[in-house]
């Protein structure tokens, strides 16, 4: 049989057919070039994501003078000396599982506000200059304050003096030119003098500069060293893992007040 323009059924049947699945072969490359770019442009957004995180935290690091790293998957930094409240930091930065979050406060006595998080975080690491030795940095207002190493060990801070609980030793230049080494007993007090100078308990005066480590139980304070270190790997999607370390070196941050 025969329709008025001269085809037969079966041939309007197979047009019919052959139109039917090139428009489905379509509508399949559609979607999956969609679902590519898709993904493209997920993994493009995370990528941007953790690249605005990490100058986040680089730049907040970099403005830093104080840090406590006592709190597992917690890290928290300010950036003057503390008004007596060690928990109320500037910025902090903790991962809970997965999620990595950037808390900042607006104001001074406000309480820390996200401000950025990240999901599918792998890895999170931050040490700082001494391998992770040192977790505590803090100076109150009142002029009091403390170095603490993992192991326990405190360098104590007292208005114009520190204090050592256990013994140390001092490596310096002196006046000469000549680099000298001075051991230190636990409990004794080191004064500051006119914000340049230490005295020691022999009365020797040492210029602050000239001061190029203190060892305190093998662990050394490198003054020429404050940087901080972090790594983080974090997962964009259909096993494209990528991974950042960084090196920052904050303006304010000295061991040696």
């Amino acid at each position: 049989m025969k329709n008025n323009r001269g085809f037969t059924l079966v041939e309007v049947l197979i047009t019919f057919t052959i139109l039917i699945i090139v428009l489905t072969l379509m509508g399949t490359i559609l979607v999956q070039s969609f679902d590519i770019f898709r993904d493209s442009t997920e993994r493009v957004s995370n990528n941007r994501l953790t690249q605005i995180m990490i100058e986040d935290i680089s730049q907040n690091i970099r403005e830093s003078k104080y840090f406590d790293f006592t709190t597992t998957d917690s890290w928290k930094f300010w950036y003057d000396e503390i008004n007596g409240d060690t928990e109320k930091a500037d910025f902090e930065i903790s991962k809970n599982n997965n999620e990595f979050e950037l808390k900042k406060k607006e104001t001074e006595d406000s309480n820390l506000k996200i401000e950025r998080v990240l999901e599918n975080v792998l890895e999170f690491k931050l040490k700082n200059y001494v391998s992770e030795k040192i977790i505590l940095y803090k100076m109150d207002k009142d002029g009091t304050g403390n170095i603490e190493f993992k192991n326990g060990n405190t360098i104590g801070f007292e208005d114009d003096k520190l204090k050592f609980t256990d013994d140390i030793k001092i490596e310096y230049v002196d006046s000469s030119g000549t680099n000298q080494e001075k051991n230190i007993t636990g409990g004794t007090e080191i004064r500051l003098i006119e914000g340049n100078e230490i005295r020691l308990e022999d009365n020797t005066k040492i210029h602050r500069d000239n001061v190029r480590k203190i060892i305190v139980d093998g662990t050394e304070i490198n003054f020429n060293n404050n940087a901080f270190e972090f790594k983080i790997r974090i997962d964009l999607g259909n096993n494209n893992v990528i991974e950042e370390l960084k090196t920052v070196y904050p303006r304010n941050l000295s061991f040696w007040r």
